[in-house]
């Protein structure tokens, strides 16, 4: 396999780029399997689906949840831990358990002692009473008081102003929806997910993808390959339109058309191949060339 290959799109032509820029381009969506590619570009022209690396299966994994088994005691570790030690404390040298640690020595109150519980207790008894009193009091108190307020008579009502006489309100209904809508987006994202005609997107793909929108610009960035560019919204149909031109890379001064809905954090958008009409659909089956991404929004 060559080094490097020259790009055909619409009989222009782009490059050379180097086989780890063509596998980027392929996995983003940039290079589509109808794009041709030649080594001296000028003549020996092959379909980029002829090159099976480019396009591989999609990958898929699947979880398996894994669960921890309950201790055979039936008993959380706290509680074996407590049990064990309640045990241990209870044995003595050889083992058996001693007569100290099952039996508690009996202990008896003197009269003297019984005489000063009991004072005790009645002291106890004299104190809950009296308080008891005073709140009784406090209570007729306050009472008597609420009684003895006299009848105030209500506020006059404040005279109707005038409409005419009333400072303006502002009025922000005129406020530009699209200034509106930039500021929703505005953030860094992190790729979710993403497909091109159906096939997912590897998942070294989507683990360096990120995105950067702050007013109309933008910058995205896929592993080792940034981008920078702008974007033209509108935010008033149901299909929102979100219509991008990057300012370099391969496609630098190209307009890629597309749509797209913000929903929370989660921003999707669905691009046309270059070329191509504006989708209609979010759904990438059956539309060759159409790339969807799922960002979620991080800051």
């Amino acid at each position: 396999m060559p080094n490097r290959l020259f790009i055909k799109v619409n009989d222009k032509r782009y490059g050379p780029f180097d086989m780890a820029k063509i596998h980027t381009l392929a996995a983003t969506g940039k290079l589509l399997r109808e794009h041709l590619l030649s080594e001296d570009g000028v003549s020996n022209w092959i379909r980029a689906s002829e090159i099976v690396s480019l396009f591989p299966a999609a990958e898929s994994t699947t979880a398996t949840p894994t669960t921890s088994p309950l201790p055979k005691t039936g008993m959380v570790p706290r509680e074996e831990a407590a049990a064990a030690e309640l045990q241990l404390r209870g044995k003595g040298n050889d083992g058996v358990v001693s007569q100290q640690a099952t039996k508690l020595p009996k202990r008896t109150l003197s009269n003297r002692a019984k005489m000063g519980l009991l004072a005790g207790m009645i002291l106890l008894v004299l104190l809950t009473l009296s308080g008891m009193c005073w709140r009784l009091a406090a209570t007729t108190s306050t009472t008597q008081t609420i009684v003895a307020i006299p009848h105030v008579k209500p506020a006059p009502i404040a005279p109707v102003v005038n409409q005419n006489d009333a400072e303006p309100v502002e009025d922000h209904t005129d406020e530009d929806p699209v200034e509106v809508e930039l500021r929703k987006l505005k953030g860094s994202y992190r790729l979710l997910r993403g497909d091109i005609q159906g096939d997912t997107m590897p998942a070294a793909i989507l683990k360096g993808a990120r995105l950067r929108i702050d007013g109309r610009k933008h910058f995205r960035q896929f592993n080792s390959q940034f981008v920078h560019g702008t974007m033209v919204i509108d935010p008033l149909p149901d299909l929102k339109i979100w219509d991008s031109i990057d300012s370099d890379g391969l496609h630098a001064g190209i307009e890629t058309k597309g749509i797209y809905k913000l929903e929370g954090d989660i921003l999707t958008i669905s691009t046309a191949p270059l070329g191509s009409e504006r989708p209609t659909e979010f759904m990438t089956s059956g539309h060759p060339g159409q790339a969807r991404f799922v960002w979620k929004r991080v800051e």
